[in-house]
C-alpha cells in the first residue's frame, strides 16, 4: 500500500477527477472546453514530479479522445518532429544505463508538447476559431500575472495554496531581486511572456471588442513589467526585438 501524504492524495485526486472530466468532455461534447482547459492550465501543475505532470497526462487523454472521434487529420511539421525525436533517441542510446529511465520520462513529457500543438492546430483548421485560442491564451497570461503578483506579495516569505507543499509560491530570488514566476525559472517566465506579448499585441490590433482590447493592452503593460522584474537579459533583448 502506498504511503501518501495528505497533499499528495489531494493532488492525485484533483488530477484524476480533472483528467476524467476532460477525457469525457473531449469524447462526447464540444471540443472548445477540452482545448481551452489544456491552454488555460499550462502554468498550473496539480501534480509535478520526476514521473511527469498532470498537464502531460491530460494532454495524452485528450489526444486519445480526439483520435477516437477522428478529429486529428493533419500533422504539420511531422518530419521535423520525427527528426527531433530521432536526435533524442541518439542521445538516449549514449546515456548511462542508470539514468535512462529519466530520459524516457523526459521524452514522454516532451512528446506531450507536440501533441498539444497538433490538438490546437487541428482544432483551428477544423473550426476556424483562432480567436477562441487567443482568448484562452489571454486567460493563461492573466493567471501567470496573478502568480507573479502573489510571488511579489510573498515579500521574502512563502505562500502554500490550500496547505499543499507542492503548490508553494516563493518570494523572488532574494539575493539578486529577480522574479521567478510560476514556471520556476526566470528565463522560462521571461521567454513565455515575450512570446505571449507578441500574440497579445496581435490580438490587440485585430480584435474588435473594446473590453478585450483593454484587457490585452493591460496584459502587454503588465508583461513588460514582469519581464523587467525577472532580470533575464535574453528575454528583455528578445522583447525589444
Amino acid at each position: 500500500m502506498l504511503d501518501l501524504t495528505t497533499s499528495q492524495v489531494l493532488q492525485l485526486s484533483m488530477s484524476l477527477i480533472l483528467a476524467i472530466i476532460l477525457f469525457v468532455t473531449a469524447l462526447r461534447y464540444d471540443d472548445r472546453f477540452s482545448i481551452g482547459a489544456l491552454i488555460v492550465l499550462l502554468p498550473v501543475q496539480f501534480v509535478e514530479s520526476r514521473f511527469g505532470t498532470s498537464n502531460m497526462m491530460m494532454t495524452y487523454l485528450v489526444m486519445f479522445a480526439f483520435i477516437l472521434k477522428g478529429r486529428i487529420r493533419l500533422a504539420p511539421l511531422f518530419i521535423p518532429a520525427v527528426l527531433l525525436l530521432f536526435a533524442y533517441g541518439l542521445s538516449f542510446s549514449m546515456s548511462h544505463p542508470a539514468a535512462r529511465i529519466y530520459h524516457i520520462l523526459y521524452i514522454i513529457g516532451f512528446v506531450s508538447n507536440i501533441l498539444l500543438f497538433y490538438l490546437v492546430y487541428n482544432f483551428i483548421q477544423r473550426t476556424g476559431d483562432w480567436e477562441f485560442v487567443l482568448k484562452a491564451l489571454l486567460v493563461t497570461n492573466a493567471i501567470v500575472v496573478l502568480a507573479c503578483a502573489m510571488e511579489l506579495a510573498a515579500a521574502g516569505s512563502s505562500i502554500r495554496l490550500f496547505g499543499v507543499d507542492e503548490w508553494l509560491i516563493k518570494a523572488g530570488r532574494a539575493r539578486v531581486g529577480r522574479m521567478v514566476g510560476p514556471f520556476g525559472s526566470t528565463h522560462t517566465t521571461a521567454d513565455y511572456l515575450v512570446a505571449q506579448t507578441v500574440l497579445t499585441g496581435f490580438f490587440l490590433v485585430f480584435c474588435k471588442g473594446r473590453n478585450l482590447r483593454r484587457l490585452a493592452f493591460a496584459l502587454v503593460i503588465l508583461n513588460t513589467g514582469i519581464i523587467i522584474a525577472t532580470g533575464d537579459r535574453g528575454g528583455f533583448v528578445g522583447y525589444l526585438l
